[in-house]
């Protein structure tokens, strides 16, 4: 076998798994934010506040959405999905 074909395999498992352990953290962090704007979103009063809430949901959801489409891209599942609510 060709060493350099072997050292290029291995390298390119290595960064892929990197990449797909970045991307995990990456939807958890957005499905996290997303939780946050809702609690806030639930608990507030001021309408600056809400209306701060709103902004950050649709960020946070984009940016959600936006991660698990890459992540489909690698071949990643969840064994859960994220309901996705609207805030109202």
């Amino acid at each position: 076998m060709n060493k350099n074909f072997i050292l290029e395999y291995v390298k390119s498992k290595v960064d892929s798994s990197k990449e797909k352990n970045d991307l995990l953290r990456q939807i958890e962090d957005a499905r996290l934010e997303l939780e946050w704007a809702w609690e806030v979103f639930n608990y507030v009063n001021d309408p600056k506040l809400i209306e701060v809430a709103i902004f950050s949901e649709q960020a946070a959801r984009t940016r959600y959405e936006f991660l698990i489409s890459e992540a489909k891209k690698f071949g990643i599942k969840a064994d859960t999905t994220l309901n996705l609510r609207v805030c109202k």
